[in-house]
Order: C-alpha cells, then sequence, then structure tokens
C-alpha cells in the first residue's frame, strides 16, 4: 500500500499563526521536546536533515549542551525551531516567487524532497498525531491559489485540523513595530506611516 492509504488514521493539527500570536513559543515547545511528544505519540516533523539528528540526540548523554549551541547559531536556530516556516517559505519562494530568507541554510531547494523527509518521519514514528506550526503559512491564500491545495496534496490525507488566532489590530502593529526595533541600523518611519498602509491590504489585516 502507498503511504497515502497508510497513514489515513493520523491527526494533523496545523496552526497557521497568524504573525505575531504566540507561533514562535509553539515551535520552540515543539522542537525542543522530541523524546517527550514522541512517548506520547505526537510528531513535529523537521524538514531537514540535520534537524533530524539534532532532535535524536538531544537527550543522550551530554548531547544536550551540544544541542544548546547548536541552536543558539542563527542558521540551525531557526531550521531546528522554525522547520515548517522553512517548508512554507520555499513553497511561497516557488510558487509566486517570494523571497526564501537565507537564515534557512539547511532547507532543501526541492520542496518534493522536503514532503518526502516528513513522510519519512510520519513512517518511522507511526504517530497518532502530527504537529504543524506554521505562521508563514497565513501568507499561502494571498501569494497563489495553490499553495494550500498543494499543502494538504503533499500531505496526504490525514485528518487535518486548522487552527488559527486573531489579534486586535492595533495591539498586532504594536507588536511588529516592537519586533522591528530590536533590529541594528534601523531607520522606521512612525508607526501609523509604514505600517497601517503597508498592511492593511495583506493577510495582516484578513
Amino acid at each position: 500500500l502507498s503511504y497515502k492509504q497508510t497513514r489515513i488514521n493520523v491527526e494533523s493539527h496545523i496552526f497557521i499563526g497568524g504573525h505575531k500570536c504566540g507561533s514562535t513559543s509553539l515551535q520552540k515547545f515543539f522542537a525542543t521536546r522530541f523524546q517527550q511528544l514522541k512517548k506520547q505519540n505526537f510528531l513535529y516533523p523537521y524538514s531537514d536533515l540535520d534537524s533530524i539528528i539534532l532532535s535524536r540526540s538531544a537527550f543522550k548523554g551530554d548531547a544536550k549542551s551540544s544541542l544548546q549551541r547548536s541552536i543558539n547559531k542563527r542558521s540551525a536556530n531557526k531550521d531546528f525551531l522554525e522547520p515548517h516556516n522553512g517548508l512554507a517559505f520555499r513553497m511561497l519562494n516557488q510558487g509566486s516567487k517570494v523571497m526564501f530568507p537565507p537564515w534557512h541554510k539547511n532547507i532543501s531547494a526541492d520542496i518534493e524532497s522536503i514532503f518526502k523527509l516528513i513522510r519519512s518521519q510520519l513512517e518511522d514514528s507511526r504517530p497518532d498525531k502530527l504537529v504543524i506550526v506554521s505562521e508563514v503559512m497565513s501568507n499561502f491564500a494571498f501569494a497563489a491559489d495553490n499553495l494550500i491545495d498543494d499543502f494538504f496534496w503533499n500531505m496526504g490525507p490525514l485528518k487535518h485540523s486548522v487552527y488559527t488566532i486573531l489579534r486586535r489590530p492595533d495591539d498586532y502593529l504594536q507588536s511588529w513595530y516592537g519586533q522591528e526595533l530590536c533590529f541594528p541600523n534601523q531607520s522606521l518611519k512612525p508607526i501609523h506611516k509604514r505600517y497601517l498602509n503597508h498592511y492593511k491590504k495583506t493577510c495582516h489585516f484578513d
């Protein structure tokens, strides 16, 4: 039997943000608890091989300190802690030419190989529940009509449930502005000029 015929009983729980609605905290929680989640029959799949290896060595001997050193590096941090954002950015890049961010350095350029890697983790772990967390996926419908369908088709006929959180727009924009202030060498326009006019026509104000 094919993969899609054998894994239909897996519950797939997909959190798509939106942005600035807690996805980073969820990603860190799931990414750093592979062993505990496995015991509860949960799988938080990774999108690159290095992150898979890192997750499985995290609680063996002194590997935890090695894990911490690795995820403190920016490239490993994003690939390991936000693996589904890497997948989503790759789909956006190929589906609508959205720029692929440089901090996802280990993500394959071949989307099918990423999905094959996720499916192999499903077959290896045989979980009851699969967890996907990516606020970047909230951009799919605005970027290209087929991205949502492509994602579900590649995941197979799992029992999908999609979750999202809505945040009050004024509070939301303030959070965005505060995040950008953390980056060096930023010369930002006032919040009402930069954010309200730019974001009100995007998924951020849907």
